[in-house]
């Protein structure tokens, strides 16, 4: 401040003294100048000094100078003073000093009041400036590049010139890709030069283009921004409906006063809810529990609810899937779940602000939102001071390395953490060895789930270490699947297990882990006591690997549970393994699905088996299992009394099969769960079952899905169950049943008390039939699932359906795909169901329901406060019923998933849907595919879609929509952080619609499968979603079936993705990439793993 005042003052001299130099040389005369006196109108002379006059003259003009720069500048500064000093005062010039001084130092002070005033202002719009710049300049040099030289209307004349020029560029490239065509191979210095203006014209066009989405993209969140502060404006009103549904006759307040366990799940409250339930939250003294999941709680709701619990013990639930825990009588234990609510840092900070001072709490869930490293950051503040906290979740949340930093300092001072859970996050390499460095001063610490990250061997190296040199660690449970770690992390891990003597879990499920690996790890197996649960699915260790393992398993006397699904061990791995485990004495449970273990395999293992007496649960689905195979295997469990799960599931054992595996349960009494999917039963199959559990006692599940059974084998079950009183479910989906054996089934099940779950769809019963099947469970307590589609005269039936579950209890599922029912089905059934209290899956597909049957449903949407899936495909629908069911939308806080593919909606029921999707904050997963949409109806909707951050699945497919209706969806895309599946197949997608799809998805990191099966990109298009998806780190899927692509766009597909880590399949059959465009591919793909 000192220095700018210094620098003001001789500023302000220089102009005084320049001022008065310029004026008394223009304004007077060599001899003589005029001073008049205001005062008193008297006039002075003072006289000029002229060369010899002495120095007193010389100081004299000097004086005159200053005060006339004074005078001219600050005014009459000293007329004040003239009374009182008089001409001859010896003082008299110390008062004009001192008076000049106080008005410089008065205006100073002035100036430096505005510059603070007006300073941050200044500085303000500077930024604005320097922002709109950055981000508009596209727009500036793109409209100053097309501005012409003359003005309207002569600026004709240049447009004439330009078009002129065109035509001339057009006809000389054509000219010349003639010519280089006839001499194309001969290459020239003229080609080389070509392709290196063609090279820099595509870095102009990307740089462009570049330049044009940052443009886009700025003012795109500005006007997202605007919408969401306009929608956080609106506060929820669902907390009034809540306190009408608890209790009509007392208020809310008296209510929670007398609760000790309070459910509001998927109420659709907001902040305001949030704030009215935290202010009674104080004052209860007898709620221990409060469920708030599925909820539209953001970070300020979760301020008010934590400010809260700062001085109440609650435990509380707000997540989709909430933690159910015992219910407590003691206030002691309070789990905070608050998984999937779209938090950011700034709650997790509200949340902390709990933690460092609660004496209470245990566990906290916050996955499934987005903290991101801040977030994380704010908990590790906390966690130190925190003595209780012994279970953290933050799967899902995007938290890097830096994160994980915060995280594992923090754990070195913790002494209470046992579970921390980091799945699918970004961590890689140096977040493990944050972490594994914090393991060196935390012996408390016992489970870790790093599932779904990128650490890698480097990663995998560095936690190795950790928990073989420090002594204290006691890591239990490590959880490192699918983290791209092989052979070289395997061997680190491996050598844990040889020092480590707590560790007891190890998962390093789905890793390209191989045979060196496998053999590496069964040396230090073999010393390993501890091991009880040994995770391996989805590696690549085969028969030879499986050989070293299984030595090292016949010497364990602590593993219970081995897991190798899909690890393409055949029949040679299954004999090494047998022998491992024929005297076994601790195995319980054995997944061997999706292998090709064989009927050879099968009696390697039968024999290991033979005299087994601890095996729970086996698992051997997909394994090409034939009648010989299930023979052996029967025989091995014909004396089994241990087994209660197995699965057979997609093998080939027929009936003659069937028959070995029912002697071998025929006095079973531990079996409880029996898979046969598609294993080509028939009838005679279903008989040897029916005999073998005709006094079974213990079968809860049976599931027959998609085999041969008709109305004998229906009969043969029925039989066997009549007067069942374990099963709990039963499968018979996409079977042979008709009449005669649904009637079986009715009769064997109508006293039944026990049945939930019974699926006969994709059968062949009428419609009566079907009437003594509905008549299975007529007090509607029991049954959870009904589903029997694919009927005729379904009005009757369906007014039959709704008088049978009108005050259904336990109802969830009901499918009545393809049954004809139509709009007078569709009215008895919204009748019996607008206020149940339990459906939430709803099938009507292929039932012809129309608008009218549309308009009915409405009823339930409304009322219904349950239903979360609903199909209406292949109904008839058009923009009236549309418009119907959106406005049953607006106000439904439920519905998660709608199917309205195969209708007739068309522009304007788009329009109408578009309506509903702005306002309703529930819908995921949306299906409009072959709806007739075109361009218009698509604007509609992805300008409504734009404010939407909740939808995940956008289908489109078959519509009509072109290179206009992509644009439009561009603007959707571009800043959207949610759509995970986007389905444009079969539209009219040109090169010019990938290129704005490409903008939109350029800088997408949420997007994880994209097709676009059947259009016509051609090699330009592919370019152009090639340089969207070149640095892609989410991509699964991309779907390019049927798009005319060539050589050429296999080959800019090839470059893009590399070094892609997330791309599993691409799909680019249908095509002409030729055999150049395959080997740019292999070449491409050769070390992805």
């Amino acid at each position: 401040m000192k220095d700018a005042i210094v620098i003001f003052i001789c500023f302000i001299l220089v102009i005084l003294f320049g001022f008065s130099v310029a004026s008394w040389s223009l304004l007077t005369t060599k001899e003589q100048v005029v001073w008049p006196n205001s005062t008193n109108g008297s006039v002075s002379n003072a006289t000029v000094v002229v060369q010899g006059a002495d120095g007193s003259s010389s100081w004299q003009l000097l004086r005159d100078v200053f005060n006339w720069g004074i005078w001219k500048v600050f005014g009459q500064v000293a007329e004040p003073y003239n009374d009182a000093v008089s001409e001859n005062d010896a003082y008299g010039t110390f008062v004009f000093l001192f008076s000049i001084g106080f008005t410089v130092i008065s205006n100073v002070l002035l100036l430096n009041v505005l510059i603070a005033m007006f300073n941050e202002k200044i500085q303000r719009v500077q930024e604005k400036s320097n922002e709109l710049w950055r981000y508009q300049r596209f727009w500036l040099i793109y409209e100053i590049k097309d501005k012409t030289v003359l003005p309207p209307p002569l600026n004709t004349l240049c447009y004439l010139g330009q078009f002129i020029k065109y035509i001339y560029c057009r006809c000389k490239r054509l000219w010349k890709s003639h010519r280089q065509r006839q001499h194309m191979k001969k290459p020239t210095e003229q080609n080389s030069s070509v392709d290196i203006n063609l090279i820099l014209s595509s870095v102009d066009t990307r740089q462009t283009n570049r330049e044009k989405a940052i443009a886009a993209s700025y003012w795109e969140r500005i006007f997202q921004e605007e919408k969401q502060n306009k929608t956080l404006n609106k506060e929820n009103d669902g907390m009034d409906k809540i306190m009408q549904n608890y209790d009509h006759q007392q208020s809310f307040h008296e209510t929670l006063q007398t609760q000790k366990q309070l459910e509001l799940i998927d109420k659709q409250i907001g902040d305001k809810g949030a704030q009215q339930l935290a202010d009674v939250i104080r004052k209860t003294t007898t709620l221990t529990q409060l469920d708030l999941s599925k909820n539209r709680i953001s970070d300020q709701g979760v301020q008010y609810l934590t400010d809260a619990l700062l001085n109440n013990k609650v435990n509380l639930i707000l997540t989709s899937s909430p933690l159910h825990i015992p219910r407590l009588s003691h206030q002691t234990i309070i789990t905070l779940d608050l998984a999937a609510n779209n938090i950011t840092a700034q709650g997790v900070q509200y949340v902390a602000n709990v933690c460092r001072n609660n004496k209470i709490l245990t566990n906290i869930n916050l996955s499934n939102n987005q903290i991101g490293d801040n977030g994380a950051r704010h908990l590790a503040d906390v966690i130190p001071y925190n003595t209780t906290l012994t279970t953290l979740k933050l799967e899902n949340n995007q938290i890097g390395d830096h994160g994980v930093e915060n995280l594992a300092n923090a754990l070195r001072h913790d002494m209470t953490l046992t579970t921390l859970s980091l799945a699918s996050n970004n961590i890689e390499a140096q977040g493990a060895r944050h972490l594994a460095q914090a393991l060196s001063n935390n012996t408390t610490l016992n489970n870790i789930n790093l599932r779904f990250n990128k650490i890698r061997d480097q990663g995998a190296h560095t936690l190795a270490y950790a928990l073989m040199n420090y002594m204290d660690v006691g890591v239990a449970t490590l959880d490192l699947g699918y983290n791209r770690i092989g052979d070289r992390g395997a061997h680190d891990l491996a050598d844990v297990l040889q020092f480590d003597s707590t560790l007891t879990k190890l998962e390093i499920t789905g890793n390209p882990i191989t045979i060196s690996a496998a053999k590496y790890m069964s040396q230090t197996l073999r010393h390993k006591l501890t091991l009880v649960e040994l995770d391996l699915n989805d590696n690549d260790i085969r028969d030879q690997g499986l050989k070293y393992l299984a030595g090292a398993f016949r010497k364990s006397k602590a593993l219970t549970t081995l897991s190798l699904a899909g690890n393409k061990i055949e029949d040679q791995g299954m004999h090494h393994l047998a022998n491992a485990f024929q005297n076994t004495t601790t195995l319980t449970a054995l997944d061997l699905g999706r292998n090709k273990i064989g009927n050879l395999g099968i009696k390697y293992l039968a024999d290991g088996f033979q005299n087994n007496k601890t095996l729970i649960k086996l698992k051997l689905a997909n394994n090409e299992i034939g009648t010989e195979g299930t023979q052996h295997l029967a025989k091995a469990l014909e004396n089994n009394n241990t087994l209660t799960e197995l699965d057979l599931t997609a093998n080939k054992i027929g009936d003659e099969g069937t028959q070995y595996l029912a002697n071998a349960f025929k006095n079973n009494n531990k079996l409880t769960t029996l898979s046969l999917t598609a294993n080509e039963i028939e009838d005679q199959g279903a008989e040897y079952l029916a005999s073998a559990f005709q006094e079974n006692k213990t079968l809860t599940t049976l599931v027959l899905y998609n085999n041969y059974i008709a109305d004998e084998g229906a009969q043969h079950l029925a039989d066997a169950f009549r007067n069942n009183n374990t099963l709990v479910n039963l499968d018979l989906y996409g079977n042979e049943i008709g009449d005669q054996g649904a009637q079986h089934l009715a009769d064997a099940f109508r006293n039944n008390t026990t049945l939930i779950q019974l699926y006969l769809e994709d059968n062949k019963t009428s419609d009566e039939e079907q009437h003594r099947q509905t008549d299975v469970t007529p007090s509607g307590k029991t049954l959870i699932t009904f589903d029997l589609k694919d009927e005729e005269k379904g009005a009757e039936r369906a007014q039959y359906l709704a008088d049978i579950f009108a005050n259904n209890e336990t109802l969830n599922t009901l499918s009545l795909e393809n049954d004809n029912i139509g709009s007078q089905g569709t009215q008895h059934l919204a009748n019996a169901f607008q206020n149940n209290k339990t459906l939430t899956t709803l099938n009507l597909a292929s039932n012809e329901i129309g608008d009218e049957g549309v308009q009915h449903l409405t009823k339930i949407l409304e009322n219904n406060n349950t239903l979360t899936t609903l199909n209406l495909a292949n109904n008839g629908i058009n923009a009236e019923g549309t418009e119907h069911l959106a406005k049953a939308l607006e106000g439904n806080k439920t519905l998660i998933t709608l199917n309205l593919s195969s209708n007739e909606i068309g522009t304007e029921g788009a329009q109408h849907l578009a309506k509903a999707l702005e306002n309703n904050k529930t819908l995921t997963e949306l299906d409009l595919a072959n709806n007739e949409i075109d361009n218009e109806g698509t604007q509609y909707l992805a300008k409504a879609l734009e404010t939407n951050n909740t939808l995940t699945a956008l289908n489109l497919a078959s519509n009509k929509i072109d290179t206009e209706g992509i644009e439009q969806l561009t603007s959707f895309l571009r800043n959207n952080t949610t759509l995970v599946t986007l389905n444009l197949n079969d539209n009219k997608l040109n090169v010019d619609g990938v290129k704005h799809l490409a903008v939109g998805l350029q800088n997408n990191n949420t997007l994880h499968k994209l097709d676009l099966t059947r259009n016509q990109i051609g090699d330009q298009g592919a370019q152009d979603l090639a340089t969207a998806f070149r640095d892609n780190k989410t991509l699964a899927y991309l779907g390019l079936d049927g798009n005319k692509i060539k050589q050429q766009g296999a080959q800019h597909l090839a470059a893009a993705f590399g070094n892609n880590e997330t791309l599993t399949f691409l799909d680019l059959a249908g095509n002409e990439i030729g055999d150049q465009g395959a080997q740019d591919l292999a070449a491409t793909f050769r070390n992805n793993t």
